[in-house]
């Protein structure tokens, strides 16, 4: 003989009764998820490493082109994946320039932004969500850094090997931008507008 569960009338009547609509709370701007646009992921188990100030150089600016596939978007942060530095502290320059055919200009799209930031092992983070940063077209952001007289070191950063297409360098503050042998993990994190 089988047994059968028995639920009483009143228990399905609950169950079945629709509960109330909830009100949404939260607006539009606590809505909107940040994107990454830019080398969005770091070696696990192989890491490989780039460094500024090597070959002479006292001042460098990295860059990674940025697509947006015709979004647009306000801009919160902007990360560099470190391994180490010889300094504590680094003051960057933060820049963002135009992009003709697929390759960065010295135009600039907003005026560049000076942050000083501690350094350890991880994504390095500028935090830029104070600044009024939209932007709505492919862009290069880019990192520039100089050696002062008492910096002894260099900041390490992970690279991506042979997976350049999109990353640039400047040395010396030269007009030219060059294609490194690497992609840099380089990234822009922000609200799609």
């Amino acid at each position: 003989m089988r047994t059968l569960l028995t639920i009483p009338l009143s228990l399905l009547l609950i169950a079945t009764t629709p509960l109330a609509a909830k009100t949404d709370t939260t607006s539009k701007d606590e809505q909107k998820q940040a994107q990454t646009y830019g080398t969005k992921k770091h070696g696990k188990l192989i890491h490989f490493a780039d460094g500024m100030f090597r070959d002479g150089a006292d001042q460098i600016e990295i860059g990674q082109v940025i697509k947006l596939k015709k979004e647009s978007i306000q801009v919160k942060s902007v990360k560099l994946y470190a391994f180490d530095s010889a300094m504590d502290n680094m003051d960057f320059k933060i820049s963002f320039y135009k992009v003709e055919n697929g390759h960065p200009t010295l135009i600039q799209i907003h005026k560049p932004i000076m942050q000083s930031q501690s350094i350890k092992e991880g994504w390095l983070t500028l935090d830029l969500s104070k600044y009024d940063l939209q932007i709505n077209e492919d862009f290069v952001v880019a990192l520039e850094t100089e050696r002062k007289s008492s910096d002894v070191g260099s900041l390490s950063y992970e690279v991506k090997p042979l997976a350049n297409r999109h990353s640039y360098y400047r040395i010396n503050g030269n007009k030219t931008w060059k294609r490194p042998p690497h992609r840099y993990c380089l990234q822009v994190v922000a609200d799609v507008l």
